[in-house]
């Protein structure tokens, strides 16, 4: 699910689309719990590693999933091809 990426000035997860995408908020606090155990509250998530549904507002997943990373806490950067996303309010 996730990647631990030691720096100089900090560490921090990546996700990895490798290990399925993510849809869900326990998907999430994987992600999380593997911050925690390298000493880190920085996650960056690739658009690759997300499920569709996050991009359809509709779904409710991105306001789910970012209330779970807000509410921990967690610095979060997604970095996405905005050219790929259907949705227009996105």
């Amino acid at each position: 699910m996730g990647v631990v990426i030691k720096t100089s000035r900090s560490n921090f997860v990546r996700s990895d689309p490798v290990g399925g995408l993510i849809r869900t908020q326990t998907q999430i606090l994987d992600l999380l719990v593997l911050c925690r155990e390298a000493g880190s509250n920085k996650v960056l998530i690739s658009g690759g590693s997300l499920h569709p549904d996050f991009f359809d507002l509709s779904s409710g997943m991105a306001g789910d999933i970012t209330l779970k990373l807000s509410t921990y806490r967690v610095q979060t950067a997604i970095i996405v091809d905005l050219a790929k996303i259907t949705s227009e309010r996105f």
